[in-house]
Order: C-alpha cells, then structure tokens, then sequence
C-alpha cells in the first residue's frame, strides 16, 4: 500500500525508514492504543528508568511512531540511580 503512488514508492516497497515521528502526550497509553489499530507493535508500552511511559508502533505505510507520557520529573542523580539498578540488579 502506497499513501502518495504518483509521489514515490511507500517506505515498506524501498525498505528503509526516511523518517519517524516522535509523540509526547498526556496520556501516552491511550495514544498508543489508538494509533496500534492497524499498526505493528515495535515495542511495547513501558514505564523508562528516566520518568517516561513509552512505547513504539509501526503505522501500515511503514513509519515509526515513539508515544510517550512524562510520568515523573527525576533528579540526573535518581536518573542515574535506576540506570545503575537496571543493570546491577
């Protein structure tokens, strides 16, 4: 599926990604719910170390979409502080 055939091929036909959209809402659960209808689930929606609820789609013409909800504003030290739990357990 094409979105502009007279323009150039879709990003699915030329296999790579020209570009991606990134989404910064209140409620990035509800976007993400609305915008997966028909598209490809890349990543699954998640609470970050760095205060951020994100999640990644690929809409049906191939373009990647980041939706994200601030859910806490952190210091860099506590930032730094779940970064070093996410990896030393």
């Amino acid at each position: 599926m094409n979105p502009f055939p007279v323009m150039r091929p879709s990003t699915k036909s030329i296999k790579h990604m020209p570009c991606a959209f990134s989404v910064t809402k209140p409620a990035a659960c509800g976007a993400y719910g609305r915008g997966a209808a028909g598209a490809t689930v890349l990543r699954a929606i998640k609470d970050e170390f760095y205060g951020d609820r994100t999640g990644m789609i690929a809409d049906p013409f191939g373009h990647k979409w980041h939706v994200s909800t601030r859910k806490e504003e952190l210091s860099p030290q506590e930032m730094q502080r779940r970064w070093n739990e996410m990896f030393q357990g």
